[in-house]
């Protein structure tokens, strides 16, 4: 088996995405989504791995992942940011993993989320996902099966994301449609990645914006039951002192 790691960036040189590979500890073949000032593809190898830099001036984190997976012809695809330390051995890992397991169709593996005020739980056994194993995660510790990507017309969703119409829920909305698509998803207690989470490029706090895309992805997510999860979350955000009728008018309204 083969596996690429997808990884997005944004504004880089080719000498500032080779050092960055080589930060993150990239040990096999990268294609890298550089949202940049031009439009071109080019290739490098450090070390004998393989680096493909997409360089695109379209906007929106979504758009650049389901572009730069149509350039991948391996057998498995591994997303990840630009703030994503991997370990010495996770190729081996993944690859292993989906040896050892021939009806997985993605894997979910464990990465160290260094995140205080709201620490990640990751998983506790190796066993079929289910979706509240993964909904709180983003999708940085998912390897999937590119057949499986095709299979079920997987893609992220140009509408969520940093720089499209509403700036976040792009991971959940991902994982939500393979979950649902897929019951051969499975999770992995082998740690694969270190990860800083530094300051996000579109959370200004918790005012009218977030409270409408945050209906926006929560419509997303649960188009059936979208009116109990608006409820479910008055009554927490109630609880952290925001005034319960505003949050479920920005929610509802979504404008």
């Amino acid at each position: 088996m083969t596996l690429d790691i997808l990884l997005t960036t944004t504004h880089k040189s080719v000498d500032e995405i080779i050092t960055l590979v080589n930060k993150l500890n990239i040990k096999s073949n990268v294609i890298v989504g550089n949202q940049f000032k031009e439009n071109s593809v080019n290739t490098y190898f450090v070390n004998d791995y393989k680096i493909t830099v997409i360089n695109t001036n379209e906007k929106g984190c979504s758009k650049n992942r389901n572009h730069i997976l149509s350039y991948s012809t391996a057998d498995i695809v591994l997303f990840a940011d630009d703030d994503e330390i991997f370990t010495n051995n996770y190729s081996s890992i993944i690859i292993n993993a989906f040896g050892n397991n021939l009806e997985a169709e993605a894997i979910y593996f464990k990465v160290d989320v260094n995140k205080e005020s709201r620490p990640v739980r990751m998983f506790d056994s190796n066993r079929k996902a289910k979706w509240k194993d993964v909904s709180a995660l983003g999708v940085w510790g998912l390897a999937i099966k590119r057949e499986t990507i095709n299979k079920y017309n997987l893609s992220f969703d140009e509408n969520f994301g940093p720089g499209s119409i509403c700036p976040m829920g792009e991971d959940s909305i991902y994982l939500k449609d393979l979950i649902s698509r897929s019951n051969k998803v499975f999770t992995n207690t082998a740690l694969v990645a270190y990860i800083e989470q530094f300051q996000s490029t579109w959370f200004k706090g918790y005012n009218k914006d977030y409270f409408v895309n945050l209906g926006k992805a929560t419509k997303r997510i649960y188009p059936r039951t979208f009116l109990f999860k608006v409820i479910k979350n008055v009554m927490y955000y109630t609880t952290k002192g925001f005034n319960p009728f505003k949050v479920w008018w920005w929610m509802v309204r979504r404008k």
